[in-house]
């Protein structure tokens, strides 16, 4: 493994765990004072929290070679712990929603989108 591929993984790590964490609990508040205020939709709010969850993931599994691991793995982690939260989330008074889901899917592709746009415009020839 390259040194640029480590550089990219740790941050990646580091970036994924925080947002995991922001992710998680504002989806399992009950009321979320800042986010009621905000006149946007909840779907939207699902779709870029996910973005965010995927795209870091993809740094966190970054591979110098593009392959179907490092594209799989990424969305599988993502969207895993976007259906595992919609499931418990009845236990925090909040509600189960399809679309939610539908919206966490979207945003991880997004994210992923741009993970590798981004990888491949920025990680030199020579550590790829």
């Amino acid at each position: 493994m390259s040194d640029v591929e480590v550089v990219i993984r740790r941050l990646g790590w580091c970036f994924f765990a925080v947002s995991l964490v922001v992710v998680v609990v504002l989806s399992l508040e009950p009321q979320v004072p800042f986010v009621s205020a905000m006149n946007v939709s909840d779907k939207s709010l699902h779709l870029l929290a996910y973005l965010v969850l995927c795209f870091f993931s993809c740094f966190s599994f970054y591979e110098s070679r593009l392959s179907l691991k490092s594209v799989l793995l990424p969305l599988a982690v993502c969207l895993s712990i976007g259906l595992a939260v919609e499931v418990i989330q009845p236990f925090f008074s909040r509600s189960m929603e399809w679309m939610d889901f539908i919206s966490e899917i979207v945003g991880c592709l997004l994210g992923l989108a741009m993970a590798r746009l981004l990888l491949a415009i920025v990680v030199p020839k020579s550590g790829r």
